[in-house]
């Protein structure tokens, strides 16, 4: 059984306040995100390590705009970006709420992380409050204790150094891009001189500076367009994705139940792809519907197809008798 004597939560202090500064930025503020990390087995335990974060968006709402199109795309940057590490659980800042759990973070936690390892993390930058949440017999519960841990001094140094890597990226990459756009100074500031018997004569380098010049302005130009294009593209695609994510919600958001006459080749996933938008609900409509067998479906008979909110439950609820299932079959 999952509890506080079956499972130890071990995270850097200094993991704590980097949560609170991104949700503190004036621009790009995120408070929800992914923990990553490392779980292992001691005797009858498992401790979990929280190691670093992964920011997602905006806690508000993340409920409607977490669907599985958008899951499948976070879990595949968090192996691109962390290829050792595994999908602990996740974080969700809220200000004045002293880090409490809410039915909203009971359906993300229900949904998205049902492993009996990962643990839910919420924090209050307003008290400077920090929970964990953990399974315990298939229901969440407030884990009694921090879980955090300070760096020893040497580790502290690592972690400031890392904090500003990205940045001394990004100003190497500026430097270089300015090395190789400006001309050589020498070769449009040194002055050639000729000899004329005894006489030294200077060559007037004016129309090169002028031609150098004028090639760097084109391209720095050429730079500055390019760089504007690919940052309308992005901005294109991701409106894009906004509006495709916004329609498949409307078409999905089934109101009023429905009956259904079975066709050649029709199957519960594709039915539940049909009425809902996903897969995932293949299984809750076999139950509704009381078929045992849900690889073949008798062509001409009727099915209830029922509202978005019904189907929610009754998918929930065979999660849930699933992670039951799960516990018993560990020992729990």
């Amino acid at each position: 059984m999952i509890g506080e004597g079956y499972i130890k939560i071990f995270m850097p202090e200094s993991l704590k306040h980097s949560l609170f500064r991104q949700n503190k930025r004036i621009i790009g503020r995120k408070s929800f995100g992914i923990l990553v990390g490392r779980r292992e087995r001691h005797d009858q335990s498992i401790f979990v390590y929280i190691e670093d974060i992964m920011p997602v968006g905006k806690l508000e709402g993340v409920r409607d705009t977490l669907t599985d199109i958008r899951w499948i795309d976070i879990k595949t940057r968090l192996i691109k970006r962390f290829p050792n590490q595994q999908i602990l659980g996740w974080y969700g800042v809220r200000t004045g709420w002293n880090a409490m759990m809410m039915e909203e973070d009971q359906f993300i936690h229900q949904s998205f992380f049902a492993d009996p390892f990962q643990v839910m993390c919420l924090l209050d930058d307003k008290a400077d409050d920090l929970s964990f949440y953990i399974w315990e017999a298939g229901r969440l519960r407030r884990y009694n204790g921090c879980g955090l841990y300070s760096k020893a001094k040497g580790q502290q140094k690592d972690i400031k150094h890392t904090y500003y890597a990205k940045w001394i990226i990004v100003l190497i990459s500026v430097a270089s891009l300015v090395y190789f756009l400006y001309p050589k100074y020498m070769d449009f500031k040194t002055n050639r001189i000729s000899y004329n018997g005894n006489e030294t004569q200077k060559i007037d380098t004016d129309k090169e500076k002028e031609y150098g010049e004028t090639k760097e302005n084109d391209e720095i130009l050429a730079l500055k367009k390019t760089i504007g294009d690919l940052e309308d593209a992005l901005e294109h695609r991701e409106q894009e994705i906004k509006t495709m994510e916004v329609k498949l919600q409307d078409s999905t958001n089934l109101k009023e139940e429905k009956i259904y006459k079975v066709q050649a080749g029709d199957t519960l996933s594709d039915l539940s792809r049909k009425f809902y938008g996903h897969s995932r609900y293949g299984e809750a409509l076999g139950k509704i519907n009381r078929i045992a067998d849900h690889k073949t479906l008798q062509v001409g008979s009727y099915l209830i197809i029922p509202t978005q909110g019904t189907i929610e439950k009754v998918h929930v609820e065979i999660k849930k008798d699933k992670n039951k299932e799960k516990y018993k079959n560990m020992g729990g």
